[in-house]
């Protein structure tokens, strides 16, 4: 008599964990599609990936900058902005921290946001948004 093995029991799918300042950056990005000003260019800066030890040393050998702000933004005529995201009880880390004082010394625009309101708040004062565009 033959028996078959048993099945392993499928578990549950993996919840993802919920990662406010991720969905903080999302949410300024369509409101950067929406409502940018003409010739805003801007992009993220996605330093936060986790990697090997290997890669870390390659892309640190190729420029990238621990600290650097999540979004970087550059208006018409060439003036950058940088803006720090979090989520709402985030900190600056110490390499955060310091890039923000290299940006003041060197006076460049760099802010932090928690929450969308103050996001917008500060890309409307930087000049950085006009009025809803229709699709």
């Amino acid at each position: 008599m033959t028996f078959a093995k048993p099945r392993k029991k499928l578990s549950e799918p993996r919840k993802r964990r919920a990662d406010p300042e991720a969905q903080l950056q999302r949410t300024v990005i369509a409101h950067l599609k929406a409502r940018g000003i003409k010739g805003l260019i801007y992009h993220s800066i996605p330093n936060e990936a986790r990697r090997t030890p290997a890669t870390a040393a390659r892309l640190k050998a190729q420029g990238m900058l621990p600290g650097v702000a999540d979004l970087i933004l550059v208006a018409p005529g060439g003036k950058a902005h940088y803006l720090e995201l979090k989520a709402p009880k985030g900190k600056l880390s110490d390499d955060q921290e310091a890039f923000f004082a290299a940006c003041c010394q060197s006076d460049i625009s760099y802010n932090v946001a928690w929450e969308i309101d103050t996001a917008l708040y500060i890309l409307d004062n930087w000049g950085l948004l006009g009025t809803v565009r229709k699709a």
